[in-house]
């Protein structure tokens, strides 16, 4: 592999440079026959794991060679991105198998820059490219729309998926790379072929975006209508109505799901046109123009009228959990306009959504729908105790205050918002207790005397008769700890030793040393580590391996 086409490679598929996704080829699969992916962290001084991995030219070139599976995230620290992605999973699509060459001519004829790839798990990556950095809550929003213009699952994914990485806590969700050598994820040519690597480099040339055409992107292209049919469809026949019932009709007659759609459509109809007769009349007129009924409109006609006697008796709001209309849903859109799916509440639409970043203290990413713009703020737990903490959080960090709201409103509407919200979890090493369990390994691994009076001068005691047991003074690993910078209370000290098997030795907690009782612990390494802490001790050891108590 030439170090051109790796650069050139890496260019298309730049984002953060901080922490990637790593898949062997040996790695075990989850429990929906995916491969696990490695999280890897690259040396960054403020990040406080200590195991770093370059992101050299060499990551990239080993992906192409297919000796590791290479995943970036898109997004960048300062909010930027030059790639995007819809992830259409299999598991959530309607069809049996996902035409991937379909795809492509449908886009090349809507004039839709996408290069569809295939994915590991025989999904489809629709990729996007700019050739500057552009805003990554500009690229989530317009493929957020375009994903409800095509109609695709309510499941499916939009990478970046972060707009912003908040902190070093916060590493983003990476997506596995194409052109994995010797794997199926490439990306397919107009004729149904798969392009070579320089072939891709073709395709990426031609359609990479500038700043201007990005700017110009938008959901409107997917349509099978001329433009001037499409504008019409817009000014006169769905005014002002729900979103989805326009995005549903730009694609031409409804094959799928068509009652659901005629129920939204009727919804719409009798909030344009009130007087009975007169919505009736356009929903027959509707029907036969947007709905296609060539092989039952006799049986299908019957269908309608029973449905216009049941709206005659009741007003129905719309069903935007049930498909079509969930697949083809912008709810903020939709609440603006002057027919549609009305928010219970102004908050309702302020409180766009929610991503939680779990861990020992959980972060809350909450999208604000604000009139100065979208926003998108990093609460903690205790910002959103009360409506007052929540308003003070959004003025100092939007400097926007927003108007006073009802205290019971305000939890309905953040627990709907939690409820819903997508829940990603930080590297376990990260988090309190993963990062004691690594520095507990690190403890254990240490040389141990079998010296009992060795305890005195805070070192490990190895017994002889027992060579799996490691026994020590509370002291000496709280002064390992101290070492690390690792903090704690003595009530957390207590449930994190309890969790990793650590107890107080014998029925009284001590030990005799010499002629004086010491109050000791222990801990037994497991056999299936044993061989490994011996290789440690044995190695031969060098003055760079001295740790902070002197000790080798």
């Amino acid at each position: 592999m030439s170090d051109v086409k790796t650069l050139k490679f890496k260019n298309i598929f730049r984002g953060l440079e901080r922490a990637y996704g790593q898949m062997l080829p040996s790695l075990e699969r989850n429990n929906k026959g995916k491969v696990k992916v490695k999280r890897i962290w690259t040396e960054t001084p403020n990040n406080p794991k200590k195991n770093f991995v370059p992101f050299t030219d060499e990551v990239w070139t080993s992906h192409l060679k297919g000796e590791i599976g290479l995943g970036v995230v898109p997004v960048t620290d300062e909010g930027k991105c030059k790639w995007g992605c819809i992830d259409i999973d299999p598991e959530h699509y309607i069809e049996q198998k996902i035409d991937h060459v379909r795809l492509v001519k449908e886009f090349y004829k809507m004039k839709l820059p996408f290069i569809v790839c295939s994915s590991k798990s025989e999904g489809a990556h629709l990729l996007i490219f700019t050739k500057e950095f552009v805003p990554a809550a500009t690229m989530i929003l317009k493929l957020q729309g375009i994903k409800a213009a095509l109609g695709l699952p309510k499941k499916t994914e939009v990478f970046p998926k972060q707009d912003k990485l908040f902190s070093l806590k916060d590493d983003g969700s990476w997506l596995n790379l194409p052109y994995f050598k010797g794997s199926e994820r490439k990306a397919f040519k107009l004729d149904g072929s798969r392009a070579t690597l320089d072939e891709f480099f073709d395709l990426y040339d031609a359609r990479a975006l500038s700043k201007e055409d990005f700017n110009l992107l938008s959901p409107d292209q997917v349509s099978t209508f001329s433009p001037k049919k499409l504008n019409k469809l817009k000014n006169q026949d769905f005014l002002e109505s729900s979103k989805c019932l326009e995005l549903i009709t730009m694609k031409g007659k409804v094959k799928e799901n068509r009652n659901l759609f005629c129920k939204a459509l009727t919804t719409y109809l009798k909030l344009r046109y009130p007087e009975e007769k007169v919505w009736q009349q356009k929903l027959t007129e509707y029907v036969d123009k947007y709905v296609d009924t060539s092989k039952d409109k006799v049986e299908f006609n019957e269908e309608i009228a029973n449905m216009m006697e049941s709206y005659s008796k009741k007003d129905y709001d719309y069903q935007c959990d049930d498909p079509p209309i969930c697949d083809h849903c912008e709810p903020v859109v939709c609440a603006a306009r002057k027919y549609g799916k009305k928010l219970l509440t102004d908050l309702e639409s302020i409180i766009v959504s929610c991503r939680i970043l779990q861990g020992d203290d959980p972060s809350f990413f909450i999208t604000l729908n604000l009139p100065i713009g979208m926003r998108c703020v990093e609460f903690k737990s205790e910002d959103l105790e009360t409506q007052t903490a929540f308003s003070n959080r959004v003025l100092k960090m939007c400097f926007y205050k927003l108007a006073p709201f009802d205290k019971s409103v305000y939890t309905i509407v953040l627990n709907n918002r939690l409820e819903r919200a997508r829940k990603e979890k930080i590297a376990p090493e990260l988090t309190q207790v993963g990062r004691f369990k690594e520095l507990m390994g690190i403890f254990f691994a240490r040389s141990a005397s079998s010296e009992i009076t060795r305890l005195r001068s805070n070192q490990i005691y190895k017994p002889e008769d027992n060579l799996n047991l490691r026994i020590f003074k509370i002291e000496t690993v709280k002064h390992w700890l101290q070492a690390k910078a690792f903090k704690y209370t003595e009530t957390e000290l207590n449930e994190l030793l309890d969790s990793y098997g650590i107890k107080k030795y014998g029925t009284d907690g001590r030990i005799r040393v010499g002629g004086h009782q010491e109050r000791v612990w222990y801990y037994e390494i497991p056999k299936e580590k044993i061989e490994n802490v011996k290789q440690i001790e044995n190695k031969p050891k060098k003055i760079t391996d001295l740790n902070l108590d002197g000790e080798i």
